[in-house]
């Protein structure tokens, strides 16, 4: 089969013929149907990932159908998605559900073989079903992106009615970030540097701030009150105002 494989630190790839996978008890076999581009992966061709193993197929996004199965859970024909990480199932976390932390998982694209490639391996501890009404378009970008964004609300409380702001709203984390804050019911106000991209921001949210110091803006928007909760998709530019915008006892 063909994969892209990274072989040296520093950017230098190639895309080879490579054996197919093998399977080991409890691993999934799945033809790739789309797999995603991340800025990670580019960090990771940069040399950003000083655990990064080589050579390594990249890629850690990617939805597929399963074509072989040695674990009971999944199927030939079920649609799937890989989690980033191959958690092991067994530390302290995974045995609290907390697999997402799992100390000794080992990361698609970067210490294990990602999914730019025909198929790929994948532990049945990290992978997913995806639902019959969820196109492959959307399902590639769900544990990268939405996934991640939908757990920090989820911890964050958000109850609807309640107001979010969301920084860096016109960037890749950000806009999924605008989108379901509002699919979960809250009031959503954007934070964008760009008038421009802001036109396009506008059909997702309730207000779009593109002052620097968007602050007052936003206790102004919310009667002097302040958000509910603050996504920062940005960092250390916003971070000052982010906090600033916040109620007592708001979350950021």
């Amino acid at each position: 089969m063909k994969a892209v494989v990274v072989y040296e630190r520093g950017g230098k790839y190639e895309v080879r013929d490579v054996p197919m996978p093998r399977l080991n008890d409890g691993d999934v076999l799945i033809k790739i149907n789309y797999a995603a581009l991340c800025y990670r992966d580019l960090l990771q061709l940069a040399g950003y990932y000083p655990r990064m193993k080589y050579p390594v197929i990249l890629g850690h996004e990617a939805v597929g159908v399963v074509v072989e199965s040695r674990d009971p859970r999944f199927r030939p024909g079920d649609r799937v998605v890989p989690l980033l990480h191959e958690p092991d199932g067994t530390c302290e976390f995974c045995m609290r559900g907390l697999d997402a932390y799992c100390i000794n998982a080992l990361s698609y694209g970067e210490n294990v073989d990602g999914f730019f490639a025909e198929y790929a391996r994948v532990s049945g501890n990290a992978l997913v079903k995806v639902p019959n009404e969820v196109p492959d378009e959307l399902a590639v970008l769900v544990p990268c992106v939405i996934a991640m964004v939908y757990k920090g609300i989820k911890r964050a409380g958000l109850t609807h009615g309640e107001t979010v702001v969301v920084t860096g709203a016109s960037g890749g984390v950000g806009i999924h970030a605008v989108q379901l804050a509002k699919a979960l019911g809250a009031r959503v106000i954007a934070v964008t540097r760009s008038p421009d991209k802001a036109k396009f921001i506008r059909q997702f949210t309730d207000d779009v701030i593109t002052e620097q110091r968007f602050s007052k803006v936003v206790k102004d928007l919310t009667n002097g009150v302040g958000a509910d909760v603050v996504i920062e998709a940005v960092g250390t530019p916003t971070l000052d105002e982010s906090l600033k915008s916040l109620r007592s006892g708001g979350v950021g």
